[in-house]
C-alpha cells in the first residue's frame, strides 16, 4: 500500500498543473449535472403545480411492456418495476 501511495503522490507532484485542471474539471462536471438536474426537477414541479391548477388534478400513467420478453428476470426488469409500484404507493399516501 505504501509503494501506491508513494507512486500517486509521485505522480502527483510531477503533473501539478494537469491535477489541478482536471480537479477543477471535475468539480465543474459535478456543480453542472446537479444544475441540470435541479433544473429540470424545477420545471417539472412547475408543470404539475401548472396542470393541477388548469384542470384540478394530475394523474401518474406507467405504461409496460410485457414482462420479461427477453428470458429471465434480472437488475433490468427489477428495478423499473420497483420505481412504478414505489411512485403510486407514494401519491396514494399523501393524498
Amino acid at each position: 500500500m505504501n509503494i501506491l501511495r508513494k507512486i500517486t503522490i509521485q505522480n502527483l507532484k510531477l503533473n501539478k498543473k494537469r491535477s489541478i485542471v482536471t480537479t477543477i474539471g471535475i468539480l465543474l462536471s459535478v456543480a453542472l449535472i446537479t444544475a441540470v438536474a435541479t433544473m429540470v426537477t424545477s420545471f417539472r414541479e412547475s408543470l404539475i403545480e401548472y396542470e393541477k391548477k388548469s384542470s384540478g388534478n394530475y394523474e401518474y400513467v406507467f405504461y409496460d411492456g410485457p414482462p420479461f420478453a427477453t428470458g429471465l428476470p434480472h437488475f433490468g426488469h427489477f428495478v423499473p418495476g420497483t420505481i412504478k409500484d414505489a411512485i403510486p404507493r407514494y401519491q396514494t399516501m399523501k393524498g
